[in-house]
C-alpha cells in the first residue's frame, strides 16, 4: 500500500507533464504545507490562462459555439466562414487547439472543438489516413468521451475500427498492431460503465473480421487478455 505523500508525490509529477496547472498547484501547496506557489508553475500558469482566454475570446470560438447551437453540426463553406472572419488556416488551428484544452483537462471544450473540425476537414484517403488528421482526432474525440463517461465512446469506437480496417493494407504491420491494441484497451474501459458493456465488447471484437486484433493485443500487451474471460462470464447473450 501507498501512503497519501507518496500518491500525492506521484500526482503531481504527472500533474507537471500537463497543463492543469491550476491542480497542480494546489497538490503542490497540500503536499508542502504551504501557501506559496512555486515558481516553477507561475510562468506556465500565466501562459496557459492567457492561450486559453484567448481562445474563448476568439472568432473561432464564436464559429463553433454557433455551429453546436444546430442539431447537426454543419459542414461550412468559405463564405460561410467569412461571416465569421475565418479562413481555412484558421480552421485548421483547431486542432493543436483541441489538443491544448484537452491538456488543460476541459474535456468538454475539447470534445466540442474536435467534434466541430472534424466536420470541417475534407474526407482522407485511406492510403493516406495515417498521416492525416482525422485518425488523431477520432483518438482525441474518443479520449474525451471516455474521461466523461459518454456512452457515445462506442459509436467513435465503431469508427476507429472501421477506420483501421480501411487502411490495414498500406500501413505497416506495426503500426496497425499498436493502433489496434489500444482500441481493444479502449473497449475494455468504456464498457466498465456501459449498461452490457460486456455483451458489446465480445459482440465488437470477437466478430471473424476483428478477432485477430484481439490476438495481437494479447502479443503487445498481455496484462488486456485477462480481463477477456470475464467478458465471456458475463454475456449471457453470446451462449
Amino acid at each position: 500500500m501507498y501512503g497519501p505523500n507518496e500518491i500525492a508525490k506521484a500526482r503531481l509529477e504527472l500533474l507537471r507533464h500537463t497543463n492543469m496547472i491550476g491542480y497542480a498547484i494546489d497538490v503542490y501547496k497540500e503536499l508542502n504545507g504551504t501557501d506559496e506557489t512555486p515558481a516553477e508553475f507561475k510562468g506556465r500558469e500565466e501562459g496557459i490562462n492567457r492561450q486559453y482566454e484567448d481562445f474563448k475570446d476568439s472568432k473561432l470560438y464564436e464559429c463553433m459555439e454557433s455551429c453546436l447551437e444546430s442539431d447537426s453540426i454543419p459542414t461550412l463553406s468559405d463564405d460561410d466562414l467569412k461571416e465569421f472572419s475565418l479562413t481555412r488556416e484558421d480552421m485548421d488551428k483547431s486542432y493543436s487547439l483541441a489538443q491544448f484544452i484537452m491538456n488543460c483537462g476541459d474535456y468538454e471544450l475539447a470534445l466540442n472543438l474536435i467534434s466541430f473540425y472534424i466536420q470541417q476537414i475534407p474526407a482522407t484517403t485511406s492510403g493516406d489516413l495515417f498521416h492525416d488528421r482525422m485518425l488523431n482526432l477520432l483518438w482525441g474525440r474518443l479520449t474525451c468521451e471516455s474521461l466523461m463517461s459518454l456512452d457515445d465512446g462506442m459509436t467513435t469506437l465503431k469508427e476507429l475500427e472501421d477506420a483501421l480496417a480501411n487502411i490495414e493494407k498500406v500501413a505497416s504491420a506495426a503500426q496497425v498492431l499498436q493502433e489496434r491494441s489500444w482500441l481493444v484497451h479502449y473497449g475494455l474501459f468504456l464498457l466498465s460503465g456501459m449498461k452490457n458493456g460486456e455483451d458489446f465488447f465480445v459482440r465488437t471484437f470477437f466478430r471473424k473480421e476483428s478477432v485477430w486484433q484481439l490476438n495481437s493485443s494479447v502479443d503487445i500487451s498481455p496484462r488486456s487478455s485477462s480481463t477477456l474471460p470475464g467478458c465471456f462470464a458475463t454475456s449471457w447473450s453470446c451462449l
